[in-house]
């Protein structure tokens, strides 16, 4: 679900100098290949006035389902969030058949998956190129983030340096 508040601006365009109430979750800019552990159906049934009738899935919704599955920030979902994803590959397909309301409906559903830029934006997930993280053999989970000094820093030590500046206040 995206956080709630106004997307964030670029640092130079920030105008509140307070702390950030979210933190962004930094994930390595590389596609996903890792397990997908659920897979797109070839055929799907369509219940039609007549009965029910199966179909083969639209080309693009199989193209739609290769761009998903490859997006970065995938390494960080849970089975939960593969079977939203799948459950939205069928809502794609009704789309690319002309079914207005699953339209909107897949505007919603990507928004929440964060396929676009702006998606991305309002959840704080951004990607980052391999050559801005120090360790290249890190998870990949996002558990990164860059800290004032350009440089990549464990979330603890992050955590850790926040509350001695806290404390010395």
């Amino acid at each position: 679900m995206p956080v709630s508040g106004p997307a964030p601006k670029n640092e130079g365009q920030k105008r509140r100098r307070n702390a950030p109430t979210h933190e962004w979750l930094d994930v390595p800019n590389k596609p996903y290949r890792g397990k997908v552990p659920v897979s797109l159906p070839r055929k799907r049934t369509i219940m039609l006035a007549f009965g029910p009738e199966k179909f083969d899935l639209e080309p693009m919704t199989k193209e739609w389902w290769k761009s998903i599955r490859s997006m970065p920030h995938c390494a960080l979902w849970t089975e939960s969030d593969w079977q939203f994803a799948l459950a939205t590959a069928i809502v794609a397909d009704d789309a690319f058949r002309g079914k207005s309301g699953a339209q909107a409906e897949l505007r919603q559903r990507e928004k929440i998956m964060g396929t676009t830029i702006d998606a991305r934006r309002a959840l704080r997930i951004r990607y980052i190129d391999q050559a801005d993280t120090k360790d290249s053999s890190s998870s990949g989970r996002g558990s990164k983030s860059k800290g004032s000094s350009g440089k990549v820093v464990d979330f603890n030590e992050r955590q850790a340096r926040r509350q001695r500046v806290n404390s010395a206040s």
